[in-house]
């Protein structure tokens, strides 16, 4: 029976495409931000699975659990020591804004903070890792900004997982704009069985805010130990007909 070496890759590569994958399980709690209450997360809201910590001059920072119609008719910001309260909008569509402000493509509540002041980090803590694997963190971001803003918005976020640190990049929108969701993704190699996943907005303070959800992670998919074993028969038998090749044109 003749073999050709094409026909050898492609199996291989069949063989590779259906071999099992580790990986593939969401370890993220409540990323979409609907198990909780809307507003000010410590204040009047809640969100399951995640921690928005007390800044250091006192008070909780400006994160919330938004959806859309609490997000343009108002909600209560408190702030500062001691505490004021304000009401806050984004500007959107359904306020006279002809912005496009929208849900993410995740849709349902999404978590929004303000960027520049009064700034708390926004974390989780992920269990079951494996030190040394990667994973990866997906999420859906975009720009904001608030009714009655003068200045272009800057915002963005900065994500720490286990003390390593990216951001999403920042967005400059124009004053009570928006230019839509987008979405990042970035891999991280875990360096404990259990680390913090943390959120921290970033930008400038003139009425800006930047919103999050959809937010996953997963371990990166690795080919069991029996593919590779695989791999190593194919690789062989490609070097054996190599051989034979060379022999037969001697």
């Amino acid at each position: 029976m003749r073999f050709h070496l094409k026909s050898i890759v492609a199996v291989f590569a069949l063989i590779v495409a259906a071999s099992p994958m580790a990986g593939a399980v969401d370890l993220i709690t409540n990323g979409g931000f609907e198990n909780g209450t809307v507003g000010q997360i410590g204040v009047d809201g809640s969100l399951a699975g995640w921690v928005s910590a007390a800044i250091p001059s006192g008070g909780f920072p400006l994160n919330f659990n938004l959806d859309l119609t609490l997000a343009q008719s108002g909600f209560s910001a408190t702030f500062g020591m001691p505490p004021t309260t304000v009401t806050k909008n984004l500007a959107g569509p359904d306020n006279g804004y002809g912005n496009g402000l929208s849900q993410s493509p995740d849709g349902g509540n999404f978590f929004g903070a303000q960027v520049g002041s009064f700034v708390g980090p926004f974390s989780q803590t992920v269990s079951g890792l494996t030190i040394g694997n990667q994973y990866e963190v997906s999420l859906y971001w975009a720009a904001a900004s608030l009714t009655g803003a003068t200045q272009s918005i800057i915002a963005g976020w900065s994500i720490d997982f286990g003390g390593s640190q990216v951001t999403t990049g920042t967005k400059t929108i124009a004053a009570e704009g928006f230019d839509g969701w987008n979405s990042f993704n970035y891999t991280f190699t875990a360096a404990n069985s259990s680390q913090a996943l943390t959120f921290t907005s970033i930008g400038n303070a003139a009425n800006g805010f930047v919103l999050l959800d959809g937010v996953s992670m997963s371990e990166v998919a690795v080919p069991e130990p029996s593919t590779y074993a695989l791999g190593a028969i194919a690789t062989a038998v490609m070097g054996v007909m190599g051989r034979r090749r060379k022999a037969r044109k001697a």
